[in-house]
């Protein structure tokens, strides 16, 4: 496991909440959940949204891992052998199908009446698609140290292979680049909210003239 019991626990202790936060992990899968009872919408849109930030960048700047994921609200049940119910399938599918990028997306049928709220508070944001997902780059510390491993996950990431013809090959790598150049993207975006332009990432997109598909260079870390 990536990030071990104690790192997880850490994350969830520091939100401060009296909220009994539970975890599970299976495939390349990490589950946070807790019960609907223990608070309201907001507060746990909120939570969801703190601790789930915190495991994305940790997991950006500790291995070089970019995820994505689903908040949503639903029936679930987990012991420590198995985990199932509508609300995980629910998750998956925001995972899976819809969230695309490396991003958290939010339910919007289940938390119509928080989002805004949080939008304002910049615990969200809102995408180009409509859809809202958890800002994992809220300040200029997680800039600061999310910045180098941008850039080295982009200029590993986001060029094909010399004589590259495998038309699945080219596709999957066409995939990969354009989550990357969201991330890429997503990254200067927030720089520009904050006014920290100068932590922006420099990059230079480039058509590979032998398969007309796009490449990303990012220069130097300032």
């Amino acid at each position: 496991m990536l990030l071990s019991t104690g790192s997880i626990e850490s994350i969830i202790r520091n939100a401060n909440t009296d909220v009994r936060v539970q975890y599970r992990t299976y495939s390349d899968n990490f589950l946070l959940y807790f019960e609907k009872k223990d608070v309201d919408e907001y507060e746990a849109l909120k939570l969801l949204s703190t601790i789930a930030r915190k495991i994305q960048l940790k997991l950006l700047t500790d291995h070089k891992i970019i995820v994505r994921g689903g908040i949503t609200v639903g029936e679930f049940y987990a012991n420590e052998r198995i985990v199932f119910g509508q609300g995980l399938i629910r998750a998956v599918d925001l995972e899976d199908k819809i969230a695309k990028y490396p991003r958290i997306v939010i339910d919007n049928d289940c938390f119509q009446k928080s989002i805004p709220k949080l939008v304002e508070s910049r615990y969200l944001l809102q995408d180009a698609d409509g859809l809202y997902y958890v800002n994992y780059f809220h300040s200029k510390d997680t800039l600061l140290s999310a910045k180098g491993h941008c850039i080295s996950l982009i200029n590993s990431n986001c060029k094909y292979q010399y004589n590259v013809k495998d038309e699945s090959k080219i596709a999957q790598k066409e995939r990969v680049i354009a989550k990357y150049l969201w991330l890429l993207i997503k990254f200067n975006e927030a720089c520009g909210v904050i006014k920290e332009e100068p932590l922006q990432i420099d990059y230079q997109l480039k058509i590979n003239e032998k398969i007309l598909k796009l490449e990303i260079n990012c220069g130097k870390n300032k």
